[in-house]
């Protein structure tokens, strides 16, 4: 049997998160075990940002005799102070080399020891994707792994992808003296920026001479090397293009590193990487995975501040998740100029808040900013910002000094800074930074341009709110009013007004308009129900329920139906219910119904979406009868309600057996027509 060797917590990977995690953790007096099975210092230190950018800063002063031997030196630099031996002089108890592998949840083996720990931490990072087309063995390939170990710069550089690796190499590549061409499936370079802020780089591209060709799929190369590309439009090919080249460079995105046995801890994953929650925890409770090995958001300084949020898990005996709350990242593409990104973009801003409650403001800089037109320098910023209260939610810039201007507006957006605040600062002159000035002035002119429409507006959006509010307070009111004029305890009041409701004509009339109109007031139904059945019994109170609870549904269906125009329904908790209505409204409503699905939800989304009314209704009616036995059984299982004196309550048992029997016999219900619609 092997020895096992006994550790607080292990760390494994060594990049950027791994490195942060052990070193804090070390440094807090915790026995640590760092495995890397590849290099220390990660993708990062080794074949990622530091490289990259030490080949930019090459590009940029024009050193094209050995830029190569310039990132290599850089990189050797880096490792000096990453070395195992400086790891252990930052506390670290041990540091191995080698593939880890899981064995058991505490336990993994790695090159033949076995290694345990009440807490293990997977940083294992990423690797590059790679293709698999006829010919690939002709070309000179390469990806961001094996770019830097060139000797010389290629003449002729064909990148497929057109993501931030592709773009910064690429354009490295250019100044450094290559022919580049930049191949991609996306239409047009900066896909996932602004349109704003990607003409700008667009237009630098073009003027560096890059060429781009978009919506190309790769087919095959050539035997000497030439890559063949089809052109297409959707799924019609409309052209077949060759780029002739001498180096590849492949930077199609890139694959979590998670080969290591992970089935034998139990640890869940997919395609994107290991599951984990808001704190970086797996499935399983001990176990934490940080960084590109995670499903989350890919990059260094996210890894960076995963491990610190993990450290400050572990270590510190406060609430669980209190330092994750409001997270924000940034995004930084290093090309010429820089794009830089943090919060919502404009379209999905839209898609969260509608179109009438935001604001898109843009400032370019070489029209609006004093030391652009000094320096000759182009770029724009772009803010997204709710209208009235000028809350920014979203920015984006194309600059040289992109990269660090967005820091102010991570800042902004996670303590929840207004333009109006902004409008108020000062900032020297003539800096880059007065573009945030300036934005803030468009804001203040718009604002109060468009005052009157955008209070309609809001006010439009509230409506329902507004009106419940105001009924409620009436309510209050005239419940006060009739308690003072007869000297009335509220015991004494409820009783009579249960009694008026129990014992007239006009009671269950009151009872199925109030019921009819609980979606304005936002008085739950299941509330309803159940006080139906408390007041009425159960048959009375069963007919009086379904009756306005049918009456409601189509209320509020033919409110979303004339109003709901626009309505953002597909990021409600229907989610993927709603396309299921518009192809099929009779079983999807009536699974709804039977799943205890938000009632008033449903309703509105079938008026939205304009589903057949009669299968609507008609489910509807069939849906709910489960759902409505349910609650006023429930309610009637309360005896003695009307006396409204607590020690006379008593619950009858078999009614209340009865509830939990509807109940059950639902959820069966409509797990039996959800198989039967599957078949």
């Amino acid at each position: 049997m092997l020895d096992m060797k006994l550790f607080d917590i292990i760390v494994i990977g060594a990049g950027s998160g791994g490195l942060t995690a052990s070193i804090g953790l070390s440094r807090a007096g915790k026995k640590v075990l760092l495995v890397e099975a590849d290099k220390i210092g990660g993708d990062c230190t080794n074949t990622g940002c530091v490289p990259s950018k030490s080949l930019l800063h090459q590009a940029s002063i024009g050193n094209t005799k050995n830029p190569f031997d310039k990132v290599r030196s850089v990189i050797k630099n880096f490792l000096i102070e990453e070395s195992p031996e400086k790891i252990k002089e930052h506390g670290v108890s041990e540091v191995v080399l080698g593939k880890a592998q899981f064995v058991n949840k505490n336990t993994i083996a790695v090159n033949g020891n076995n290694y345990s720990a009440k807490y293990i931490i997977i940083a294992t990072g990423s690797h590059p994707r790679t293709l698999q087309v006829p010919g690939i063995e002709h070309a000179n390939i390469h990806t961001s792994d094996t770019i830097f170990t060139l000797k010389q710069i290629p003449k002729k550089l064909l990148v497929i992808g057109s993501g931030p690796i592709g773009m910064e190499l690429g354009q490295a590549f250019r100044k450094l003296g290559s022919e580049v061409t930049i191949a991609s499936i996306d239409a047009k370079l900066g896909r996932l920026e602004e349109p704003e802020v990607a003409k700008e780089i667009q237009k630098q591209f073009k003027k560096d001479g890059i060429t781009f060709m978009g919506n190309a799929y790769i087919k095959e190369f050539k035997k000497d090397g030439t890559a063949v590309f089809e052109i297409k439009n959707g799924d019609t090919v409309i052209d077949t293009v060759e780029v002739e080249n001498d180096t590849v460079l492949i930077s199609i995105g890139r694959k979590p590193n998670i080969d290591l046995n992970l089935e034998a801890a139990g640890i869940k994953y997919n395609k994107y990487g290991i599951k984990v929650n808001k704190k970086y925890k797996t499935n399983i409770k001990n176990i934490f995975a940080i960084g590109d090995v995670s499903d989350k958001f890919k990059f260094t300084h996210v890894a960076d501040d995963a491990a610190r949020t993990v450290i400050k898990e572990l270590l510190l005996p406060l609430p669980s998740g209190l330092f994750i709350k409001n997270r924000i990242i940034p995004k930084v593409t290093y090309t010429t100029p820089e794009l830089a990104q943090v919060g919502l973009s404009h379209k999905e801003a839209i898609e969260k808040y509608g179109e009438d409650a935001i604001m898109k403001i843009v400032v370019p800089f070489e029209e609006m900013i004093d030391r652009a037109k000094i320096d000759k320098s182009t770029g724009v910023l772009v803010v997204i910002t709710k209208r009235i209260s000028g809350k920014i939610i979203g920015a984006h810039i194309a600059h040289a000094r992109a990269g660090d201007m967005i820091s102010f507006f991570t800042l902004a957006i996670k303590h929840k800074t207004t333009l109006w605040k902004m409008n108020h600062m000062i900032f020297p002159y003539p800096s880059y930074s007065l573009a945030i000035k300036k934005a803030s002035d468009i804001f203040l002119a718009e604002t109060l341009k468009y005052t009157k429409q955008d209070i309609l507006n809001l006010l439009k959006k509230h409506l329902t709110k507004i009106f419940a509010l105001v009924f409620w307070l009436s309510v209050l009111y005239l419940f006060n009013e009739y308690k003072a004029t007869y000297e009335l305890d509220n015991i004494t009041l409820i009783k009579i007004f249960a009694e008026n409701i129990t014992n007239t004509f006009w009671g269950p009339l009151l009872y199925i308009g109030l019921y009819i109109f609980s979606p304005l007031i936002f008085l739950p139904a299941i509330v309803l129900s159940t006080l139906s059945g408390m007041l009425f019994g159960f048959w009375d109170g069963f007919i009086f329920t379904f009756l306005g609870a049918n009456i409601s549904a189509s209320f509020v269906y033919f409110i979303g139906r004339f109003f709901g125009k626009g309505a953002k329904i597909e990021d409600t908790a229907l989610g993927k219910m709603i396309t299921k209505i518009k192809a099929e409204p009779f079983i999807s409503v009536l699974l709804a119904r039977l799943l205890f699905l938000p009632y008033d939800l449903t309703n509105f989304a079938s008026g939205v979406i304009k589903a057949r009314w009669r299968s609507y209704a008609l489910a509807t009616a069939i849906g709910i009868i489960p759902g409505t036995a349910t609650f006023v059984a429930l309610g009637a299982s309360f005896e003695n309600i009307n006396e409204f004196d607590p020690s006379m309550l008593h619950i009858n048992p078999m009614t209340l057996i009865g509830s939990a029997i509807l109940f059950i016999f639902s959820l069966i219900l409509a797990k039996i027509l959800r198989k039967y619609k599957q078949t």
